[in-house]
């Protein structure tokens, strides 16, 4: 039988990370690859101004030969959002899917075996 990795998750920290990242206007996005490995990324503005090129992000890496899991990656991510373990990047864009892009673009290695 496989074993629950949501065994021991904490389900009471993860909806007050998600009301954090809902009041704070974070975003949360996931990429996998085959169910094994990937990571989670929070990320949001840090001007009010759409044109704003400077994007926080704090990130959530999955190993690739363990099974990606959405809810612990952004539970991880927010985590470290949340304990300003971020970085800032200059991605912005007025349209938020081209930050998506372009993040996916910084985080992606196209060969698992170099992380």
């Amino acid at each position: 039988m496989a074993k629950n990795i949501l065994a021991d998750f904490d389900y009471a920290g993860y909806e007050s990370l998600l009301d954090f990242a809902k009041e704070e206007a974070v975003h949360i996005v996931h990429t996998h690859f085959d169910h094994k490995g990937g990571y989670t990324f929070a990320w949001r503005r840090t001007s009010e101004f759409v044109k704003g090129r400077m994007v926080e992000v704090a990130v959530s890496f999955c190993s690739p030969r363990d099974t990606f899991c959405r809810k612990i990656g952004a539970y991880n991510a927010l985590t470290n959002f949340d304990n300003s373990n971020t970085i800032l990047l200059p991605v912005g864009n007025e349209d938020s899917a081209k930050i998506v892009e372009n993040l996916r673009r910084v985080f992606y290695y196209a060969d698992q075996d170099t992380w």
